[in-house]
């Protein structure tokens, strides 16, 4: 498949599964959603365990995206770190903000939720855990975004930091990479995604039936 097919692909998968997850009940959106957080916090308790202080960033859902508010409120709760991203729309780029209240947040690009500067701090090193929507993922770790490449560069430039932090620390690269667990319905699960070399790969898929490793 040359790179006009693969994105002909991608478009065409991209609009067939935007309509099955808004064709979904509302519902059961949020039975799913409840089902996908208690999937999720017991994932973190047990990660809680082992580490001192963990840090997550999150997304704030809109449209018929999966709703992961409950796992950020548990994670105040429980002392573990919530940042989330404000985005660049003239750049594509995201940059991290600590977030420890929803009076923290804005209505910002695209009229999703985002921090408010004057109001939360920047967070200038990398997650320990990365929650990623997306249109469709497959059990490669595959995931197609919504074309506009800002989870991809984001991930090109925690790689940045984290090459610079290894140069200057007893820490090596692989030790500061994030975990990145995409967030989806199942019936957003495909066997395999039309991929690009810069497309990110997931490390788990977290739908309402519970939590795909991927080895």
């Amino acid at each position: 498949m040359d790179i006009d097919q693969l994105k002909a692909a991608k478009l065409k998968l991209r609009s067939e599964m935007r309509r099955k997850r808004d064709s979904l009940p509302e519902t059961y959106r949020e039975n799913a959603s409840l089902e996908v957080a208690e999937h999720i916090i017991n994932w973190l308790r047990q990660r809680n365990k082992s580490s001192n202080s963990l840090t997550v960033m999150a997304y704030l859902a809109t449209r018929s995206e999966l709703d992961i508010s409950r796992v950020m409120e548990w994670c105040w709760n429980n002392d573990i770190n919530v940042t989330v991203p404000l985005t660049n729309p003239k750049e594509k780029t995201m940059k991290l903000y600590e977030l420890d209240s929803w009076e923290q947040l804005r209505p910002g690009a695209y009229q999703i939720l985002e921090p408010d500067p004057l109001l939360a701090k920047p967070f200038q090193f990398s997650p320990h855990i990365i929650f990623v929507p997306g249109i469709s993922f497959d059990l490669q770790g595959g995931r197609m975004g919504y074309g506009g490449g800002y989870y991809d560069r984001f991930a090109e430039e925690l790689d940045r930091l984290n090459q610079a932090t290894s140069r200057s620390s007893d820490y090596s690269r692989a030790d500061l990479a994030s975990d990145w667990l995409g967030i989806c319905y199942e019936q957003q699960l495909v066997k395999n995604l039309p991929i690009e070399q810069h497309d990110i790969t997931m490390n788990a898929i977290v739908t309402e039936r519970g939590i795909y490793n991927i080895s």
